[in-house]
């Protein structure tokens, strides 16, 4: 037997997340079809209540994507799977039990993989652990419904297999055992982007910001210290870029805000000494000093945004319109991510002169 490596931790964690989201996706499909396919009531409001923890799930997954901050492709074999389990439910040849099956295979495999990335990061790097850790909500939920479903073979396995003809028999068997499959306890239930106020959301990056910089200044092993680098990086450019996009342009709109030039000018300055990092090598005399203070520039600006800028957008917005620039603010730093990372997986000339390679990103801009 091969086993095959993932070029790190990091990369191994997201994909499994990628491949979680897109079985996630496809489960709620599934959803759709099920309850397109039930006539009785309260059989259908049991089936309602899983499609919408399966749809808060998928927005929870993509949270936690956005939190990673790592943008890979599912796996093949993930990929293949999937589209066997669409045309399973594509499929007019299939009864409702075989559908039932796939939908019952899905989400077991959903338990085992959220499982094993719960187990994986409790021994992973602090910013990996806050960032993914929310996946236990999603755990608690896909192990009730396994349970669920599979009450649903059982009870349509009856109707289909051993002859029950009465239709009411199959629902009411339904019902019996959901009433059976309880609603796990989990403490501390995260909240999708799309839930959450802008100023809460970004507090979170910030100190996942701070505990990359605190595992950086902490190690002495030059490879790790370039992966939480190369981490630090993607997290502070997305955030960055996003946020300015998002925020500091609807507060220049609103007015008021005069001190959002000093906040664009704080981003510039730790992007060019973000650049300047990236250019020594992280085993040089140096390296640690300037990330020392780059530290202490992103740490006086986050005080300056939590202690002063965010009361008062809290004053001048309602809950509501924060939630609107949250959702906002999570597509372009996906889009800033991707971006980041495409760039980043292109071959550099040489780089074997600095730490991350030779090429730089012109302060304040993006690379295309």
């Amino acid at each position: 037997m091969t086993i095959r490596g993932i070029h790190s931790p990091r990369e191994g964690i997201a994909s499994k997340l990628a491949d979680i989201t897109a079985r996630q996706r496809l489960i709620n499909s599934y959803d759709d079809w099920l309850l397109s396919e039930v006539d009785d009531d309260d059989v259908r409001i049991d089936l309602q209540s899983m499609a919408q923890e399966d749809e808060r799930n998928l927005k929870l997954l993509e949270t936690i994507s956005l939190a990673h901050g790592v943008r890979v492709e599912p796996q093949k074999a993930t990929l293949g799977h999937i589209d066997l389990a669409r045309g399973i439910l594509d499929g007019n040849e299939y009864s409702v039990l075989e559908k039932i099956a796939e939908y019952s295979l899905l989400k077991q495999m959903q338990v085992s993989c959220g499982r094993l990335v719960q187990l994986l990061i409790a021994s992973m790097d602090k910013d990996i652990r806050m960032a993914v850790g929310p996946i236990a909500a999603l755990n608690g939920d896909n192990e009730t419904h396994v349970k669920k479903a599979s009450t649903m073979m059982e009870a349509i396995g009856r109707y289909e297999i051993a002859g029950e003809t009465e239709e009411r028999g199959l629902w009411s068997r339904m019902k019996e055992a959901f009433a059976s499959a309880t609603m796990p306890v989990v403490g501390g239930l995260a909240k999708p982007v799309d839930d959450m106020p802008l100023t809460s959301v970004l507090v979170v990056d910030h100190r996942k910001v701070s505990a990359l910089f605190k595992e950086i200044l902490a190690t002495e092993d030059v490879r790790l210290a370039q992966e939480r680098f190369h981490q630090l990086y993607i997290d502070f450019h997305a955030h960055s870029l996003a946020e300015e996009k998002v925020l500091y342009e609807t507060l220049r709109f609103r007015g008021g805000f005069a001190e959002i030039d000093h906040s664009y000018e704080e981003h510039e300055e730790a992007r060019t000494l973000f650049d300047d990092i990236r250019s020594a090598s992280p085993d040089s005399a140096k390296f640690k000093s300037m990330v020392s203070r780059l530290e202490s520039l992103v740490s006086h600006h986050v005080d300056e945004e939590e202690d002063r800028l965010f009361p008062k957008i809290k004053e001048r917005f309602s809950e509501n319109e924060l939630i609107v620039l949250s959702r906002r603010f999570k597509e372009e730093k996906m889009q800033a991510q991707e971006s980041l990372a495409l760039r980043s997986s292109r071959p550099r000339r040489d780089s074997s002169s600095s730490f991350m390679g030779s090429d730089r990103t012109t302060p304040g801009t993006f690379p295309q």
